[in-house]
């Protein structure tokens, strides 16, 4: 046996470390992430606790921060598996003190607080500003991104009236029941609109009917019709389910997810369509997080004045962010506007509007006339002021031609469609479109150029690092405000904390930090 290292007997006494603090070494991560909750200012967070006295003693808010910090640092995040990560591993017993919560504790703790552990995210940003680690090109610009993550759902319990529809006619066959009832409620195959709750309850209405008849069969001992029944039971309940959720929790073609009625189906790059959140960041020129949110909405149109406002708010007075980066997906006139008057540069990219087919007119071929405010045609001809319309938001200055002039104009089968216009032309122009020059000339700016170009090499790895490194694909959490406080709260922080291990090292990081063991 001697060709071979042999571990000890397992029957042999031996002593562990006098101390706890000798079970771990002095440069690990978890020495970083013990400090670094230690100097948190733990009543600023607002943590929800159980102040009856009554009982045993609750855990310390301390421990619990700690464990999961850890946990979710290296990939996990189940209450379960955390619980039996503090029993069997040594980092997260000696971050507890030899405390062992039960993965009840640990999942009511983190539901209850995913407001506010939020709070943590701004504590590392200030732990960085602090240190001074900012990477000088770009240390006043932010970058902007989102990705789609999946909801802690299943497909199944989805909704869709369509497939509901579909359901209730084959269980109304299988039944025997003539489905002429249901077709009047909305129509021949599905012809008939929406799938409202009223017409929910008709529904409801002919699957008691169903039901009833089932039973009568099953009195003679029928027992083939025992799983009938059992469908129309399951059925009943999603109808009732979806009629309670319908209103506050439809997305836009109707359909509910009623595990997570949060949670919208989203097109994934690879994956196809799934039950997900759209989550955003903003990180700086050291790909280090300095804003985050999650939304249910599938685009990132309305999100750039957001997650700029979130990194101020991080921020606070002590830095100041004069750039915001983010693709073509963030364009939006008014979102532009917004940023622009917080004296911050939108380095935003354009949307393309397509090729333009020169078979007919353009808006580039009609001019504004500013001091007699009119729109001049193709054809010379004037289009008047017509009126202040808003669409989606934005108000526009409305144009518009006499109908008798438009009609008999010899150019109006190449007006925009002119052969297909039913009435007189018209043209809106965005109000107030000096911003929009503004705009142009910050895109033009050689230097926002370069810095566009770099949009991509530093945002977008740090999903990459969130996703694979930290194993995080879906949420462990269910409903819009906790998958918030999950990401905000624990998985940005924790990214953070890695990063800076990374940019200074845990040695002397802990000098940073003035480490002493508690």
């Amino acid at each position: 046996m001697g060709r071979y290292i042999e571990g000890k007997s397992r029957h042999q006494l031996e002593l562990f470390p006098a101390r706890l603090d000798e079970w771990i070494e002095e440069e690990h991560p978890a020495r970083v992430i013990d400090k670094f909750v230690e100097n948190i200012n733990i009543n600023s967070l607002g943590l929800k606790e159980n102040n009856d006295n009554a009982g045993r003693p609750r855990y310390s808010p301390f421990a619990l921060i700690k464990a999961l910090i850890y946990c979710y640092s290296i990939g996990i995040r189940s209450s379960r598996k955390i619980e039996r990560l503090v029993g069997e591993n040594m980092a997260v017993h000696w971050l507890t003190r030899g405390l062992k919560p039960d993965y009840r504790t640990i999942a009511r703790f983190r539901s209850d607080n995913a407001e506010a552990l939020k709070g943590l995210l701004a504590e590392t940003i200030k732990l960085y500003i602090d240190l001074d680690l900012y990477n000088e090109d770009l240390k006043d610009t932010i970058f902007i991104d989102g990705t789609k993550i999946y909801s802690d759902s299943n497909g199944d319990r989805i909704i869709d009236p369509k497939r509901l529809s579909k359901k209730v006619k084959q269980i109304l066959k299988e039944a025997e029941i003539i489905d002429e009832k249901e077709d009047k409620i909305y129509g021949e195959n599905n012809s008939g609109g929406k799938l409202t709750p009223e017409k929910m309850e008709k529904l409801e209405g002919l699957l008691k009917e169903a039901k009833k008849k089932v039973e009568k069969r099953l009195e003679k001992k029928e027992n083939s019709d025992k799983e009938l029944k059992s469908k129309i039971e399951k059925t009943e309940e999603n109808i009732s389910a979806y009629k309670d959720l319908f209103e506050e929790k439809r997305d836009k073609k109707d359909r509910v997810n009623l595990t997570d009625p949060d949670a919208r189906l989203m097109k994934h790059r690879l994956h196809g369509s799934h039950a997900s959140y759209n989550a955003q960041l903003s990180v700086d020129g050291n790909r280090f997080i300095m804003g985050a949110d999650v939304v249910n909405r599938e685009n990132d149109f309305h999100q750039l004045q957001n997650m700029v406002k979130k990194s101020i708010s991080n921020l606070g007075k002590d830095r100041k962010i004069r750039k915001c980066v983010a693709d073509k997906g963030y364009y939006d006139t008014n979102e532009i506007k917004e940023v622009m008057k917080m004296n911050i540069e939108p380095v935003v990219k354009k949307q393309h509007q397509g090729k333009r087919n020169n078979k007919y007119f353009g808006r580039e071929d009609f001019t504004h006339d500013k001091e007699k405010d009119v729109v001049v045609c193709p054809f010379q001809k004037e289009l008047t002021f017509n009126g202040i319309v808003i669409d989606k938001g934005k108000e526009y200055r409305r144009y518009r031609c006499s109908e008798p002039v438009c009609k008999s104009c010899p150019l109006n089968h190449k007006c925009i469609r002119g052969e297909k216009r039913k009435s007189a032309k018209v043209y809106t122009i965005l109000n107030d479109k000096e911003y929009l020059k503004k705009y142009e000339a910050i895109m033009n700016n050689e230097k926002n150029k370069e810095i566009y170009g770099k949009r991509s090499e530093i945002v977008e790895p740090v999903f990459g690092t969130v996703k694979r490194d930290l194993n995080f694909t879906r949420f462990s959490l269910r409903g819009l405000e906790k998958v918030n406080g999950e990401f905000v709260g624990l998985i940005s922080p924790v990214y953070n904390i890695r990063k800076l291990i990374n940019l200074v090292g845990i040695k002397e990081l802990m000098k940073k930090m003035d480490y002493s063991t508690a």
